[in-house]
């Protein structure tokens, strides 16, 4: 192996953008990750990474009723989330590790995977999934490339996501609901 870099990082998170939204406290909260990075023989390539985000007071988007019975959205300090999981990439030169490549060019293989457990851990909506946080997003492809030309072939999966705190889903208001996966 070599290019082999591992990290670790620690953030206090301190969110000062201004937003239209009622809020009682400020959202706060903190960052960690943990990865490692780097190639083999210029074979394989590999990025791997371990995330935690806890975020106080989070700003969330719920769904309210005004005095004439219209749906609006809302965002407010909702609770207490807790962002978990993994994201990686590896990819591997099939046409190099077959030491082939400098008469057919390169042919590479890769994944792009990110695994995430978003959830509220307290207030009324604990246990519901975190806003725009789907569990899994997956990219599998391949790459051709001979010297200026170039193409790839890409597959993707996305799991179901919720617009709103209290994981709605159906809703008259087009920006609320559940946000069918894909792939």
């Amino acid at each position: 192996m070599k290019n082999t870099i591992g990290a670790a990082r620690y953030k206090k998170l301190i969110i000062t953008e201004t937003f239209n939204f009622s809020s009682s406290n400020d959202p706060k909260g903190y960052h960690a990750d943990l990865g490692i990075r780097g190639s083999v023989k210029s074979l394989f390539n590999y990025d791997i990474g371990l995330f935690y985000l806890a975020y106080n007071n989070r700003i969330g988007t719920v769904e309210r009723t005004d005095e004439a019975g219209s749906l609006y959205t809302f965002q407010t300090n909702t609770a207490r989330s807790v962002h978990k999981g993994i994201e990686s990439y590896v990819e591997l030169n099939v046409t190099r590790a077959l030491e082939i490549n400098k008469t057919v060019g390169n042919i590479s293989v890769y994944n792009s995977l990110a695994y995430t457990n978003a959830r509220y851990t307290q207030g009324e909506f604990k246990g519901n999934k975190v806003e725009y946080a789907p569990k899994l997003i997956n990219r599998i492809g391949i790459t051709y490339a001979k010297k200026a030309l170039s193409a790839s072939v890409q597959l993707s999966h996305q799991t179901e996501a919720f617009a709103d705190a209290a994981n709605t889903i159906r809703s008259s208001n087009p920006i609320i609901g559940r946000s069918p996966g894909t792939g």
